[in-house]
């Protein structure tokens, strides 16, 4: 699995369609029949079982699926909300557990909780090495009978709570609660510290305190098969590979033909340069499970090495009955220029998806290469339109030198709107680039042949 930048600032957020969600598509906190801990706070596993599990979280500043995952899982009883939170961190990014930290600034949850009859809101924050923090609304309030568990183990630290119902203002009954879960976590390489959250927030001013920005749960004593629901926004597009830059990468091979490389020195800026002969160069696997028969859109920034035509491929990988195939391929034979530059493709996932597996088409000879910047993956199509400022959410600065150049205007400014022909061989080639003609105020129209056509002036 790949682990997405903590670094980069979002500039813009991108609006999608709202749906409707069911009852049934929320996470349900199920009424368990006795107390799923332990005298000494652990979990009783046979218990949670039948949890709903909610993971996926966003990190807030790069619109994607944080680095480390979370997880958390709730279930109640006549008495108490029993909340049971899992925090995981790559063991060689592990902070010094002796240095003493304020609540906020260690490796901490914040979880917030409305019921549907509540008039208040309730905060509460636990960090790993056991600080507390309670409160209704934006002021501390105690919790009476509130009760905490930390445990830290080798890649992991759990915080399991127990929180009286009638002190939030919760009545034990079926309803629809609205919650948050924010995580900040502190084990990773100095810079890059993560917050991230279950319900989508995005910006640089971010208002944990807002309950409509939250999302749903649903109480509810009926059984049911327990699933696990990931993070979404209905309004906001999130990257679903956790680290399309490459920024925490380790190569475990140690092939010259593939490797991970600076652009610059100390400009903490990263390609995947594969070069020689190289064919098959790199798996990633979505963070989150793609949903048979849904679109999705693939984002590739790369560029050529050399003057040499290099060209790329991606294909889906499979897996079913315990065997991996190949699926469709996104795109195949996608000529790359000297120049970075991003490229688009929109399809229809096959269930099973495991894994994007990318290739160097060009390599035979052993000339040239290509540098890879970003592989992102996002639910839904982009569309032409929204190109130039989704490019510019959750992606790294520019290198100096490497900017998409504009072409020259030899012609000059039309006092009238511009005619397009927008001419391919399929009319699937055609449709993007005369929406986006079209979406400038051009006049734009199609011509489709399977004879190759050739344009002189």
């Amino acid at each position: 699995m790949k682990f997405g930048n903590c670094l980069t600032a979002l500039i813009a957020g991108l609006f999608l369609p709202v749906g409707v969600i069911s009852a049934q598509d929320l996470p349900q906190i199920r009424q368990t029949p006795e107390v799923p801990f332990t005298g000494e706070g652990r979990r009783i596993e046979k218990l949670w079982k039948s949890a709903d599990r909610v993971t996926g979280f966003v990190n807030h500043r790069t619109a994607g699926v944080e680095l480390c995952p979370s997880a958390a899982q709730f279930l109640y009883d006549g008495e108490n909300l029993y909340i049971s939170l899992r925090g995981n961190f790559r063991p060689e990014f592990r902070s010094d557990r002796n240095v003493k930290r304020s609540l906020f600034a260690d490796n901490n949850f914040e979880l917030f909780l409305k019921g549907e009859k509540s008039e208040n809101y309730y905060q509460i924050a636990v960090s790993e090495s056991g600080e507390l923090y309670t409160g209704r609304g934006r002021g501390a309030a105690d919790i009476p009978g509130f009760r905490k568990y930390v445990f830290t183990e080798e890649n992991a630290w759990i915080a399991n709570l127990v929180i009286p119902l009638k002190f939030i203002e919760f009545t034990p009954e079926e309803q629809t609660i609205r919650f948050n879960i924010g995580r900040h976590n502190i084990d990773m390489p100095a810079g890059y510290e993560q917050q991230s959250s279950f319900a989508v927030l995005i910006g640089q001013n971010l208002d944990y305190h807002v309950p409509d920005t939250w999302s749903s749960a649903v109480m509810t004593a009926a059984t049911g098969e327990p699933k696990t629901v990931y993070a979404g926004s209905d309004s906001l597009r999130t990257n679903l590979i956790a680290d399309p830059g490459f920024d925490f990468l380790e190569l475990k091979n140690a092939n010259p033909e593939l490797v991970r490389a600076e652009t610059m020195y100390l400009s903490r800026e990263w390609v995947l340069r594969a070069t020689g002969k190289i064919y098959h160069f790199w798996t990633v696997t979505p963070s989150v499970p793609l949903r048979a028969g849904e679109e999705y859109t693939l984002k590739v920034r790369a560029r050529r090495t050399g003057d040499e035509e290099q060209s790329l491929g991606s294909l889906l990988l499979v897996r079913e009955n315990g065997q991996t195939r190949e699926g469709l391929r996104p795109f195949w034979n996608l000529a790359l220029s000297r120049d970075f530059q991003e490229y688009y493709t929109a399809f229809r996932a096959p269930g099973n998806v495991a894994a994007l597996a990318f290739y160097r088409l060009d390599g035979k000879e052993g000339i040239g290469g290509v540098e890879v910047e970003n592989i992102s993956l996002f639910r839904g199509k982009v569309s032409p339109l929204e190109i130039r400022k989704f490019s510019r959410a959750g992606v790294k600065n520019v290198v100096p030198g490497t900017e998409i150049r504009l072409p020259q205007n030899p012609y000059g400014r039309f006092a009238g709107p511009l005619k397009v022909l927008v001419i391919g061989t399929k009319n699937t080639h055609c449709f993007d680039p005369a929406e986006l003609f079209a979406g400038t105020g051009a006049a734009a129209d199609m011509v489709v042949t399977k004879i190759p056509t050739r344009i002189t002036r």
